[in-house]
């Protein structure tokens, strides 16, 4: 008996301290996995406080590489500490931008992917030679960001019919950034001066002229237009009669006007244009097959024989001024040569300087100032672009930082207006003005770098009614016409060579042919076609004629 109760005894030792060792074994098990079990199934207090931390964890801080072109913005720091302050649970990511000098940007952005550097962000646009970088494999395919639930600010303001016109050789390598599908651009004119002289309106390009013959006559040391030496008379400023009318159906393509049949079946030929507008560059051959009037020579040298003949208005060393709209607020020049958006940046400042000034608006095409619906030719392209580079390791947190932006007003306005009621106030629905606070030193960020969409944009109160107006125009869908051509992208890979040599001799004609310097410019051009012949320029012509032919054949059977 005193044997078994020993046993016993020794038994009842050893199942208690299983019976402990167990329970030990099943709580730091418990507590390893988080998840707060008990052997009934059911949660304790503390595992219900872990999970709902878990549900509400931010993401682990990231700070993303940015390249933009351009000076940093005034007071960006303070915005961007107020988009941390509202997005640390959320998002948790800083912002690291690179703000480059715009003449150095491309270059730069090509060292960069050449290197292989890490960056997460960067603007591009086929005017700085993207298409290149896209065929070069430089840029991710960001095609599984949108349509997509999970990216909802990217599903609302990008919709297919826009993402599909915006494709690069079939995919979506860049995000489309632009507020409208064509800028109303134009001269920006002292109506105090105008007063002064007796000009009550400009209607004409023959107006402006008198106007500004009236300036050099009777305000010595004033330059009548002030520009930039790479900016010169824009491209389109004697785009009354030269820029393609919807009718002509003729578009710029790789720098190529290519005239298409009035079916869209059959292209007619293919001539290579200065700008990428309507300043030709080749002899009367390459537009024999064009529509009237763009078959005849004179049609295309004309705006380039009108840019020298207006060099006169021009301050005599414009191909080295790179601040116009500098001059024109301190009150140096009697007309602005820039786009309508931008007055809200000069305006103040020329006020400080000469309180008594006022301003008059004349834009670039008579469509825009008579106001002709469908007059403007569209294939619904942007022109400036954000890319991924294939080096970001944080694909996916930057298209949350780009959709966090599109997923409400608030947001999109806090990058690109500022802090509401510091940076500036709401005017209507979808109207903003810049406190007097800051009038001369306003936080104006370049939208057409990041925050551009055609369905987010507030128009600034600060315009004069005019200028207003001629906003809400290049807003208007019944401005657009739908080019033959949308949804055509070009695929530079087969003549990236030749292209690259043709490029680099037209390019050196750029800035001195807008600014009309030249002392003949139809030989320049001529002898630069002669360079062209030689390095491929007829190998482009074909593979643009090819590639745009096969469109037409696949898009208008």
């Amino acid at each position: 008996m005193r044997r078994f109760s020993k046993y016993l005894a020794i038994l009842m030792v050893i199942g208690l301290l299983f019976s402990v060792l167990f329970g030990c074994g099943k709580q730091e098990r418990a507590d390893e996995t988080g998840t707060g079990e008990t052997e009934t199934g059911q949660e304790t207090e503390t595992g219900q406080q872990e999970k709902s931390n878990d549900q509400t964890q931010a993401p682990k801080p990231v700070t993303l590489k940015i390249m933009f072109f351009g000076e940093k913005p005034m007071h960006l720091d303070e915005v961007l500490e107020e988009f941390y302050k509202r997005t640390k649970d959320t998002l948790n990511v800083k912002l690291d931008i690179e703000w480059n000098p715009t003449d150095a940007h491309k270059q730069k952005l090509q060292l960069k992917m050449a290197s292989k550097e890490e960056v997460d962000l960067v603007f591009d646009a086929p005017w700085m030679g993207m298409d290149q970088r896209i065929s070069n494999g430089a840029y991710i395919d960001l095609e599984k960001y949108f349509f997509n639930d999970e990216y909802p600010g990217l599903k609302k303001n990008f919709s297919k019919d826009y993402i599909n016109s915006n494709r690069f050789l079939g995919k979506v390598y860049a995000i489309p950034i632009t507020q409208t599908f064509g800028e109303v651009e134009g001269f920006a004119i002292r109506k105090d001066l105008m007063e002064k002289y007796g000009f009550k309106e400009i209607k004409t390009y023959d107006e402006l002229a008198k106007f500004l013959d009236t300036i050099l006559e009777n305000e010595p040391g004033m330059i009548p237009i002030a520009t930039e030496g790479r900016i010169g008379l824009f491209e389109s400023t004697f785009g009354l009669e030269h820029c393609y009318p919807a009718e002509a159906n003729i578009y710029t393509v790789e720098n190529f006007a290519v005239a298409i049949s009035k079916d869209n079946k059959k292209v007619l030929g293919a001539a290579r244009v200065l700008f990428g507008n309507m300043w030709g560059g080749e002899p009367a051959e390459a537009y024999k097959d064009f529509p009237e009037p763009y078959n005849k020579l004179e049609t295309w040298q004309a705006p380039i024989l009108k840019a020298k003949e207006w060099n006169k208005y021009l301050e005599k060393d414009v191909l080295s001024q790179t601040d116009r709209m500098g001059v024109f607020a301190s009150g140096k020049a009697a007309a602005l040569c820039r786009g309508i958006f931008q007055s809200p940046v000069f305006y103040p400042k020329l006020k400080q300087v000469v309180p008594e000034a006022d301003l008059y608006f004349f834009p670039f095409r008579d469509s825009d100032r008579e106001k002709i619906p469908h007059s403007v030719v569209t294939d619904y392209k942007a022109w400036n672009f954000v890319c991924i580079p294939v080096t970001s390791k944080n694909a996916d947190r930057t298209m949350k930082f780009i959709d966090w932006i599109f997923q409400s007003e608030d947001n999109h306005d806090l990058i690109e207006l500022g802090i509401e009621g510091v940076h500036w106030e709401k005017v209507g629905d979808n109207g903003y003005k810049i406190p007097e606070a800051m009038a001369s030193q306003p936080y104006i960020f370049p939208w057409y770098q990041l925050t551009g969409n055609p369905n987010m944009v507030r128009i600034n109160d600060n315009y004069l009614p005019q200028e207003k107006e001629y906003f809400e125009w290049k807003l208007n869908p019944d401005r657009y016409a739908a080019s033959a051509l949308a949804g055509f992208t070009f695929n530079t890979e087969p003549i990236k060579t030749e292209k690259a040599k043709v490029d680099a001799i037209y390019n050196e004609l750029g800035n001195p042919i807008r600014c009309g310097a030249y002392e003949d410019p139809l030989k320049e051009i001529q002898n630069a076609y002669n360079k062209a012949k030689e390095v491929g320029l007829d190998k482009i012509r074909e593979e643009v004629i090819k590639q745009v032919q096969e469109f037409l054949d696949k898009t208008y059977k």
